[in-house]
């Protein structure tokens, strides 16, 4: 698994892949923290469960959320620590906001997925903005962020963390157009609208 986020201790935030795949479960998913090249270094920990949102669609992409927990606690270190859900909703425009992934770097998204950590500096966009340019598969539940030409996010970025102030993942990576780096807003799932389904299951 290369795209997750440390909530808290044992609990990952995670998007679509690989939750969803015919015969996803926990054996086939395995977690790597505290390396930035999936080359080298890190440390592997099995998956114990995958939750998938009960209400997700595969269709229009909505919900597209999911938890994975974890078969032993995580050791926190200089390489290793957890990030906040929201406190709060993040809707103020041109908001900056920090991508990182490992998604592919060619603007055609047919070329490898990058093996060294790669992180890309956006800009939240209002939602009526961003519906009017990808019609009506965005949702309240949706958050959106501008990209420029030849910068974007890209195939195998499903499941990237979107962090506000360093601290705070406000959303997941979700879905963009099918060429990457058009310029075209990049689509993610509003985080702050699933503290609760989250915290229900961290809290047991």
């Amino acid at each position: 698994m290369r795209d997750a986020t440390i909530h808290v201790r044992v609990w990952h935030g995670r998007a679509r892949l690989p939750l969803v795949q015919p015969g996803a479960g926990p054996s086939q998913v395995t977690v790597v923290v505290g390396t930035n090249d999936l080359t080298q270094g890190g440390i592997k920990h099995k998956s114990k469960r995958l939750i998938v949102h009960p209400d997700y669609s595969g269709y229009d992409l909505t919900n597209d959320i999911g938890l994975i927990e974890l078969d032993s606690p995580l050791n926190f270190s200089s390489k290793v620590s957890k990030i906040s859900l929201p406190n709060k909703d993040i809707k103020i425009p041109l908001t900056p906001v920090v991508v990182t992934g490992w998604g592919q770097t060619s603007p055609t998204g047919d070329g490898e997925m990058s093996s060294v950590l790669q992180y890309l500096n956006l800009r939240i966009i209002g939602e009526k903005l961003c519906r009017l340019i990808n019609k009506e598969k965005v949702t309240e539940r949706n958050i959106c962020t501008s990209s420029t030409i030849g910068r974007g996010i890209c195939k195998g970025d499903a499941g990237d963390p979107v962090v506000f102030d360093g601290t705070y993942q406000v959303g997941i990576v979700s879905w963009g157009v099918a060429l990457c780096g058009l310029g075209v807003p990049d689509v993610h799932t509003r985080v702050y609208s699933y503290v609760d389904w989250i915290n229900g299951y961290i809290s047991n």
